[in-house]
């Protein structure tokens, strides 16, 4: 397993993915030690903090839409080089990866599409988020530990909850 290369793109793309996450949190915590997570500040950070998943569904989105293209291409690649008295035309391969693209798109992984999958991961974050966010209002002045937990609910491996976008969208990615 460890020898296809595309174990090894899977694993570089997830490494990618995870830092995207890492300057997530990081934005999260300034936020919050800039702007106190008081109740009256509460309406705020819920917009702001539900704003910042859909940035990040689209950007997982993205992420594994590129990710299946370089899969795709890299594939096509190798196919002509091995195949090099039969190397496929411009035109079929633009045809070949479109073809493939779309049924990527459209096909189901346990019972949902990709988009499926983005909008329960963006639905879990966001619940996931609010909770936290009560938690460390409730918790105010101490707040600081309440701060990390939800920071570790967009980045964190260590999160117990479940349903993190760390977890849940790096199973996506792979």
């Amino acid at each position: 397993m460890k020898d296809n290369p595309v174990y090894r793109l899977s694993r570089r793309r997830i490494r990618e993915y995870q830092k995207v996450l890492k300057f997530y949190g990081k934005k999260t915590k300034k936020l919050l030690h800039k702007y106190k997570h008081t109740p009256n500040n509460q309406p705020f950070l819920n917009k702001w903090l539900s704003n910042l998943v859909s940035e990040i569904s689209f950007r997982t989105q993205r992420h594994i839409i590129d990710s299946v293209d370089e899969v795709i291409l890299k594939t096509i690649q190798a196919y002509n080089k091995i195949h090099e008295g039969e190397k496929l035309s411009k035109e079929k391969i633009e045809k070949l990866y479109l073809e493939i693209r779309k049924e990527f798109l459209l096909s189901e992984f346990k019972g949902a599409t990709v988009d499926q999958r983005i909008s329960q991961a963006e639905r879990r974050l966001r619940v996931n988020l609010q909770r936290e966010l009560v938690n460390l209002i409730q918790g105010y002045p101490e707040g600081l530990y309440g701060i990390e937990n939800l920071i570790n609910s967009i980045t964190g491996k260590d999160y117990k909850e479940g349903g993190t976008a760390y977890r849940w969208n790096s199973r996506l990615v792979l």
